[in-house]
């Protein structure tokens, strides 16, 4: 005959039981926190390792304060599920099982954590960049009249380089989370981090495309595509990979550096 030992713990407040006992009972509690109760019997005897139990707990405790911002509901019962199947495992002397769960356990959360971090970086780059293309287009409809300015730099060049260098940064984005440098990614630096983060990319995609354009205009960086009859498809393609490196927009200001310091010299 099974015994329903939650009737024997009836008195215990719990969101969800994860395991019942005559002697110990482990529950999530209402504020979704891991808490377990013994019974002065078995706190009489004891584990059977109190080395091994004792740091099992402690690990649980710190894997239990994880950050976890944006996680829903149902992934933090699963989350705390597997602490509380751990420290139940212990409980019952099956420390190796025990170990295994709460690997599991800093697994999921870890995993999670990335995952977070990704849609809200990518939701807030194709936000920001949504909003920027839709603006560069108004304005290319409705105000752009192609004449150049005192730079030999047109209206319509100047919106193709911030657009191209906008889409740049949108790819750079997309590739980041989907390499090994968004697998460092965590949500524990909270929502509002990310989504500067997102649109921070975006906004130096732009600029990085001007910065080339202008460079390119000026003779300073391939000025090969400066005057030519392909200067347009020239200046669309170095604004698009100066939007997706890192690397090319600060090798530009590098090099505009060192000829002033050679002009100063």
């Amino acid at each position: 005959m099974r015994i329903d030992y939650d009737k024997h713990w009836a008195g215990i407040e719990k969101e969800q039981l994860v395991f019942a006992s005559k002697d110990i009972i482990v529950v999530i509690d209402k504020e979704l926190d891991v808490d377990w109760e013994t019974t002065e019997e078995w706190d009489n005897v004891g584990p059977a390792d109190r080395a091994k139990h004792h740091a099992i707990v402690s690990q649980a405790t710190k894997i239990e304060v994880t950050p976890y911002s944006g996680f829903r509901k149902d992934e933090i019962i699963k989350f705390k599920r597997l602490l509380g199947e751990a420290l139940a495992q212990s409980f019952q002397n099956e420390y190796e099982n025990a170990q295994e769960l709460l690997a599991s356990a800093e697994n999921y959360v870890k995993a999670r954590n990335k995952e977070k971090a990704r849609l809200w970086s990518l939701s807030s780059s194709f936000f920001t960049a949504t909003v920027i293309v839709i603006l560069l287009a108004i304005i290319m409809a409705f105000y752009d009249d192609g004449t150049g300015n005192e730079f030999g730099i047109s209206g319509e060049l100047m919106l193709l380089s911030l657009f191209f260098g906008c889409i740049g940064g949108l790819f750079s984005t997309i590739l980041r989370i989907g390499g090994s440098k968004g697998s460092t990614a965590s949500s524990a630096s909270g929502k509002t981090v990310h989504y500067f983060e997102g649109a921070a990319r975006i906004i130096a995609g732009c600029l990085g495309g001007v910065l080339a354009m202008i460079a390119v205009k000026a003779g300073l960086f391939l000025s090969l595509f400066a005057d030519t009859d392909n200067s347009m498809w020239g200046i669309i393609l170095i604004s698009f990979v100066a939007g997706v490196s890192e690397v090319l927009a600060p090798s530009i200001i590098a090099h505009v550096e060192s000829a002033s310091s050679k002009d100063r010299n």
